[in-house]
């Protein structure tokens, strides 16, 4: 057989040799990741040297071992691949290890769907949105993962590379730098990171994955991710290895270009040296164009794993973020200096103008065109570290900064509590601030109520203007304030509702506040009618209630308003309800009772007056009559104090049961109002 096409036929069997077992140098087959009730030694190896289960192997393993030969293979590592290989022929022919139904299906990937930029970049500190999974690498390194157990198996932040139980672990600044490389295990710019993986070798795998949905302002996914990889000196398909895959919503690959997959090896690009035979690779950006997948969903999967013999580790640091896929740049008009900034995360750049052709020298992220015009035509192309590339056209338009102005408004009339604060974005820090009443810095606070105006200026000259209005809410005005005044009175009493901690009186010229100040109730003297009396009265931090009222004269109609419902009384001697008054309504005179002494003050509905000055509120003169159904008077009195108690004036005798008639009138103690008032009505005399 010609030697090219024996060692092409010997490499495709090498491919499909998925060491599913480790084997010794005695070229004995240890056999892992099979269910604990297959594990017949005895019958598998019986199996293995059964020539009739063997027919057809002995030409595949003579042209192997010719092969191997011949390129000088030792002869342990001749055993060692003819023995891979007739486990394979066997395991197809038997049914057993992963050609058997059911027991190394991988574990069900189904994703839970998160928002766009979940916790991409870990810096909830935590595995907030991710998807977490161990298997074991006893088949392929060009995968799946045998044995996958879903689940995030972490023990502590920063855990020790030997912990064999560390399979996820979240990695802070405070665990410093790699003992391999010596780069640091975070990501730079950030606070987290993720290690997958560590130095326990035992064919361990781990794999990490999130699937979001992609918006317009999440098109562009940049992954960074630092890989230690211990050389077996395997075949590829047994290696330590790190695979990066980006899925679509039906789990097919994006875009090849976009994934990344290595193996350890003796020189493989961009990895370093570390203590042989271990090599590493530096944190590594990588920036994915998800623009054609808009409304879609889209997964990231990390999967790391040790070698197939079992003998050989391999772990990772990642870490993500998400932005949109865009040209930012700064044109301000009289500023003729553009800056075009094309996104992270990709090796290398090419300006290109309008006209298609590269420009020289444009080969950076970021390029200053220095007499720009507006509707001039630009484009970048971009290239990632898997050598993808993205292009980017756009129009130069003037840039538009926004510097909004949060408010907070005062929170009582009068006071000067207000505050305006704002923040320069979209523009090229550092922001400056002009604001329409002096200040210079974002923050004002302690303000008046008014308009507020402030301009914004980035670095670059471009401005914006924005206007706000501290406003104050309406004084809270009443007229509460109670008093009885008639022209002449030497003192008079003002009394504003009860229960507040501070009270201010302000009374006009002339007028003298005798007692009672920073209470709620004063006495005055030199009241005059038409003059102003007010107080404001608060309890902080409420706002302050502002009382006012003008001096006049109240007729007697306005106190004394009979209660049409109040009208049965019992004169049966029980001290209840034993007289009648046409005057007493107690939801109208329980205000003024405040203004007198409380031996004179009204009792509570149903009970017996005491003596009370009714002079005090209004009552000059007063009469009551009492009538029978026959229209005989059967009860007069002209003093107020004095209620029926159901006699008859004339005998004194115990008037009947029944409906009686009554009149009352009245006039004002003001000499100034003298017009009578009058009121009428029944009342209903029971006898108990």
């Amino acid at each position: 057989m010609n030697k090219k096409l024996l060692c092409f036929a010997v490499m495709a069997q090498f491919a499909v040799a998925a060491a599913f077992g480790q084997i010794d140098l005695n070229g004995k087959v240890k056999i892992y990741g099979i269910p604990a009730d297959k594990h017949d030694h005895d019958k598998i190896q019986q199996q293995e040297d059964n020539s009739e289960l063997l027919k057809g192997f002995t030409a595949i393993e003579d042209s192997v071992r010719a092969a191997l030969h011949q390129r000088g293979t030792e002869q342990w590592e001749i055993d060692l691949h003819v023995s891979v290989l007739k486990k394979e022929f066997l395991d197809k022919k038997l049914g057993r290890g992963i050609y058997a139904d059911g027991p190394l299906e991988p574990a069900d990937h189904t994703p839970v769907v998160m928002p766009p930029c979940t916790n991409l970049d870990f810096e909830t500190g935590d595995f907030t949105g991710w998807s977490g999974f161990i298997g074991d690498n006893q088949t392929s390194s060009f995968g799946p993962l045998n044995n996958q157990v879903s689940g995030i198996v972490s023990t502590t932040q920063n855990a020790a590379l030997s912990d064999a139980t560390a399979r996820h672990t979240i990695m802070t600044v405070a665990g410093g730098t790699d003992p391999c490389g010596g780069f640091p295990v975070v990501a730079p710019g950030g606070q987290y990171s993720v290690r997958l993986g560590g130095t326990t070798p035992n064919y361990q795998g781990e794999i990490l994955e999130q699937t979001f949905t992609v918006s317009p302002s999440s098109t562009n996914v940049t992954y960074q991710y630092a890989v230690v990889l211990n050389d077996g000196g395997h075949a590829p398909a047994d290696q330590p290895y790190f695979k990066i895959e980006v899925l679509d919503q039906n789990g097919i690959v994006i875009d090849t270009c976009v994934q990344y997959y290595v193996t350890a090896g003796g020189s493989i690009p961009g990895f370093l040296p570390c203590v042989a035979p271990t090599s590493y690779k530096p944190w590594t950006i990588v920036s994915i164009d998800l623009s054609a997948q808009v409304n879609q969903d889209v997964t990231i999967r990390f999967t790391v794993a040790g070698c197939t013999q079992s003998g050989h580790y391999g772990y990772a640091y990642i870490d993500a973020a998400c932005s949109q896929l865009a040209v930012a740049l700064n044109f301000c008009p009289g500023n003729p200096t553009v800056v075009l900034t094309a996104p992270s995360g990709f090796v290398s750049y090419q300006w290109v103008d309008g006209s298609g052709n590269p420009i020289p020298g444009a080969t950076g992220q970021t390029y200053t065109i220095p007499n720009a015009t507006v509707g001039t035509n630009f484009s970048v192309e971009m290239t990632a570290v898997t050598n993808c590339v993205s292009i980017l056209t756009f129009t130069l338009q003037y840039t538009d900064i926004y510097s909004p102005i949060t408010t907070t408004n005062i929170d009582c009339w009068g006071a000067s509590n207000g505050q305006v604060s704002t923040l320069g974005n979209s523009g090229v820090p550092p922001y400056t601030y002009q604001w329409n009443n002096g200040p210079t810095s974002p923050t004002q606070a302690n303000l008046p109520p008014g308009m507020y105006v402030v301009t914004t200026t980035d670095s670059l000259g471009c401005q914006v203007i924005d206007t706000a209005y501290v406003v104050e809410p309406p004084r809270l005005d009443t007229s509460a304030i109670v008093y009885s005044f008639c022209p002449g009175d030497q003192e008079v009493t003002f009394v504003a509702p009860p229960g507040y901690s501070i009270y201010t009186w302000t009374v006009p010229s002339g007028v003298t506040i005798i007692a009672g100040q920073n209470t709620s109730t004063i006495i005055v003297t030199g009241a005059a009618l038409g003059q102003e009396i007010s107080c404001v009265y608060q309890t902080p931090p409420a706002c302050a209630i502002y009382d006012s009222i003008f001096v006049g004269l109240i007729p007697p109609t306005v106190v004394f308003n009979p209660d049409s419902t109040n009208n049965v009384f019992t004169p049966n001697g029980d001290g209840f309800n034993d007289y009648f008054f046409p005057y007493f309504d107690y939801t109208v005179t329980q205000g003024w009772n405040q203004l007198l002494p409380v031996s004179q003050q009204l009792p509570q509905p149903n009970g017996d007056p005491t003596t009370y000055d009714f002079e005090r509120m209004y009552i000059g003169t007063y009469e009551l009559h009492v009538y029978d159904r026959w229209g005989m008077e059967v009860y007069t009195t002209n003093e107020i104090s004095a209620g029926w108690d159901g006699k008859v004036n004339s005998n004194s005798k115990e008037a009947n049961p029944g409906v009686y008639y009554w009149i009352a009138k009245m006039t004002s103690r003001c000499k100034e109002d003298q017009t009578p008032v009058e009121s009428t009505g029944f009342v209903h005399l029971i006898r108990k």
